[in-house]
């Protein structure tokens, strides 16, 4: 494998993080801000993954949505317009969740430079508060194609403390930057039917 070995070392420790995370049920608050850091959109709701690649993303406010990826599809049901789009899972729908759940280091690597920031000031944004003492530990993830439009996004930076991944920041390819705070709940198990679309029998259903 050619490259920085202090590279791959970084991708190392982080895939290993998220190894740990075999499931998760988390909060999120989400804000999307302009390059000149004007707020554009906030929500809020709740994210769910589990190995190897089952993934839900619920916005609860300002409106309600459903975001799933589930053997190898991606479902979105937006509730207010009783509309469920059914696809195929894409590469570019399924870039983040591979990273968390199923990245390798041979595929990591080769899509992305990652590089653990050492220090606030090195940070693409603010990272998420320090917790109970334990300091930040972040890792940025900058793609190694240029001009290509599979890549819509000029970094993405995960933040953790301890164990627990509290923060994800996206850069896009506007300078938009979408800041993700979570907040892991402890109180519930993840299993397979939290994947399942639950729509009422009055739903449009559209598949592309």
């Amino acid at each position: 494998m050619q490259g920085n070995p202090a590279e791959f070392e970084d991708a190392k420790d982080l895939l290993a993080r998220f190894a740990g995370l075999q499931s998760l049920r988390a909060a999120f608050s989400q804000q999307m801000r302009d390059e000149k850091g004007a707020l554009l959109d906030e929500s809020e709701g709740e994210v769910i993954w589990m190995r190897p690649l089952r993934f839900r993303w619920d916005i609860h406010t300002p409106f309600k949505q459903s975001i799933v990826i589930n053997d190898g599809k991606h479902y979105q049901y937006d509730v207010d317009l009783e509309q469920l789009i059914v696809r195929e899972l894409t590469d570019e729908v399924a870039r983040l969740p591979r990273i968390i759940l199923a990245g390798s280091l041979e595929g990591l690597t080769q899509d992305y430079e990652v590089n653990r920031v050492r220090a606030l000031s090195e940070a693409v944004v603010s990272p998420a508060a320090e917790l109970g003492g334990l300091s930040s530990v972040l890792y940025r993830l900058t793609p190694k194609t240029s001009g290509d439009d599979s890549f819509e996004l000029q970094s993405m930076l995960f933040a953790f403390v301890g164990e627990e991944l509290v923060e994800i920041n996206i850069v896009d390819s506007l300078g938009q930057t979408s800041r993700f705070e979570l907040k892991r709940s402890e109180s519930a198990a993840v299993g397979e039917k939290d994947f399942d679309i639950n729509a009422p029998d009055s739903t449009f259903t559209i598949y592309q």
